[in-house]
C-alpha cells in the first residue's frame, strides 16, 4: 500500500504533454518499482527451502525457475530505461522508510528467538 501511494505521488509529477510519452513512464517506473521487491522476495527463496528441508530434487529444479525469474527481472529493471530505474529506486527507497516506521503496528506480539535458533 505504501508502494502504490509513493508510486501514485511519482505518478503526478509525471505529467507530460504526450499521453503516450506519459503512459510510457508510468509503464517503466511500476516495472521497476513491482519487479524489484519481487527479485529480493525471490533471493530469499534458497535460504527457505534450506529451512524447510525439500527434497534435493525440488531445491535444484526450484533454483533454477529462481536464476530464469531474477534474470529476466534484471533484464526487464535495465530495459525500462535509466529515468524510470532512477524513479523506481526513489520510490522504492521512500517506500521502505516509511514501511520501517508503519510496521509495528501489524504485529500482534514480540518476536522471540528459540533456543535452538540462538545455538544456531
Amino acid at each position: 500500500m505504501v508502494l502504490g501511494v509513493v508510486q501514485s505521488l511519482l505518478a503526478l509529477s509525471t505529467i507530460s504533454p504526450s499521453l503516450s510519452q506519459q503512459f510510457s513512464a508510468l509503464v517503466n517506473l511500476a516495472v521497476v518499482t513491482n519487479v524489484v521487491p519481487y527479485v529480493i522476495s525471490l533471493s530469499a527463496l534458497m535460504m527457505m527451502m534450506q529451512k524447510a528441508d525439500v527434497t534435493p530434487f525440488q531445491y535444484r529444479r526450484n533454483v533454477a525457475i529462481a536464476l530464469v525469474a531474477m534474470l529476466y527481472s534484471v533484464y526487464a529493471i535495465y530495459a525500462s530505461g535509466k529515468d524510470a530505474v532512477m524513479g523506481g529506486m526513489l520510490v522504492t527507497a521512500l517506500s521502505f522508510v516509511i514501511w520501517g516506521f508503519i510496521a509495528p503496528r501489524f504485529t500482534s506480539t514480540l518476536l522471540v528467538i528459540s533456543d535452538r535458533e540462538k545455538a544456531a
